[in-house]
């Protein structure tokens, strides 16, 4: 193993790591890691094949649902958010489209926004069972900014996009697994119950070590547009070739995806997805955080490299994920 791997393990290590890791060249693995636990009352440990929720990793998959209804012509990416959605909105603003929503720049006030220091949702987590559900527990706080003037990540955004995916299919859960996880081969992913989850999943722990207490009552009993959705190391593996070979969706609906719509901090945004810029290219990453979560995933095409880290804890992946994509640039400067 090359010094280089050394390294990303000596972080593993030092961190205690609860999660997977899976690291691949075209078909090779360069590095693979499975380490904690699973069940820490049961003492079941994490293995390479266990599930694990992906948070916002999610909008990804939400994004190119969107994407796959605007290549059948049964919506388009300029057209007005609010056509598509159930409901009164007086206080948001109706020029507001579905690709502001998609790049994060609709200056939509969110049901969870970061920069308050509470965010009730007044209704039990067990009700929000459809994208439909969470329309009751939408903000009427006034607009943010107006449509297109800048990037503030939403997480409301996303939600109403999974209510258009809904209002024109029928059902957004079926619409992502029968579009995206089959035909991407990805018979482990889906979106379980949290009371309800199938054998070899990871429960999220809310403590990194002091308690064994989990997220089950932290998050909505099953994932919508915005987050939630569960998934293994090697179905994203198959998703990312996926995507590249065009078996999901044209490969001009993901140019488009990965064009950088705009910029926050270090990173840029296009339709979906994060997007590292690397020399003159980019490099396209799926990222989650949320209550017993971390997940971060990127692929670059241009030396067909893919890295899964997934943890079912909340800050396990940051460090680890930092020190892994230093490495795999050093191999190709």
């Amino acid at each position: 193993m090359s010094k280089n791997f050394e390294d990303v393990l000596n972080i593993i290590n030092i961190n205690n790591f609860s999660g997977v890791l899976s690291l691949k060249e075209k078909d090779k693995i360069l590095l693979e890691v499975s380490m904690g636990s699973r069940d820490r009352v049961n003492g079941l440990r994490n293995n390479i094949n266990t599930k694990f929720g992906i948070a916002s990793g999610t909008k990804f998959f939400t994004a190119i649902a969107i994407m796959l209804l605007a290549e059948e012509g049964k919506l388009n990416l300029k057209d007005p958010a609010f056509k598509y959605i159930p409901g009164q909105y007086n206080t948001y603003d109706s020029s507001i489209t579905i690709e502001h929503l998609l790049s994060h720049t609709s200056g939509l006030p969110d049901y969870l926004d970061e920069d308050l220091k509470e965010n009730p949702i007044d209704v039990p987590m067990y009700e929000l069972l459809r994208p439909s559900d969470y329309l009751k527990i939408m903000p009427t706080r006034p607009m943010k900014f107006k449509p297109g003037e800048k990037f503030n990540y939403n997480n409301s955004g996303y939600i109403f996009l999974s209510v258009i995916i809904e209002e024109i299919s029928g059902n957004y859960h079926e619409f992502i697994t029968d579009n995206i996880l089959k035909k991407a081969h990805m018979k482990d992913s889906g979106f379980f119950r949290m009371d309800d989850l199938p054998e070899n999943t990871a429960l999220g722990y809310l403590s990194k070590t002091k308690s064994n207490r989990t997220n089950i009552f932290s998050l909505p009993i099953i994932g919508s547009g915005d987050g939630g959705m569960f998934t293994t190391v090697n179905d994203i593996h198959k998703f990312w070739e996926a995507i590249e070979n065009g078996r999901i969706l044209e490969k001009a609906s993901f140019k488009k995806m990965m064009q950088p719509y705009i910029k926050s901090d270090d990173l840029y945004y296009g339709l979906g997805l994060w997007l590292k810029k690397y020399n003159d290219k980019f490099i396209p990453l799926m990222i989650g955080q949320d209550a017993g979560v971390s997940f971060e995933s990127g692929i670059d095409l241009y030396h067909d490299i893919k890295y899964v880290i997934i943890s079912n804890t909340q800050f396990d992946v940051w460090p680890i994920s930092k020190k892994l994509k230093e490495e795999i640039e050093k191999l190709f400067d």
